[in-house]
């Protein structure tokens, strides 16, 4: 998880891949919203964009708290509905 989401267009698959670190490309953005008093803690990236960092928590997520975009990949173009 990282704390940057910024709101709008979210990355392409590759560019999401490079700047943190992941070995696949991931298909879909997920934005999650935690609680006031939720115990998170900050890490590096390993592999990622110098700068870059993420949060985790050992503590279970709850699947409300996680809403899914798809991301972009190479070559495909959105389509409006």
């Amino acid at each position: 998880m990282t704390s940057a989401a910024r709101p709008g267009r979210p990355l392409s698959a590759e560019s999401a891949q490079r700047r943190y670190g992941l070995m696949d490309k991931p298909d879909v953005r997920e934005t999650i919203r935690l609680q006031r008093g939720f115990l998170v803690r900050h890490n590096r990236v390993w592999g990622g964009d110098p700068g870059v960092g993420e949060i985790t928590s050992s503590q279970k997520v709850p699947p409300r708290a996680i809403t899914f975009a798809p991301l972009k990949q190479a070559g495909t173009a959105f389509k409006r509905r």
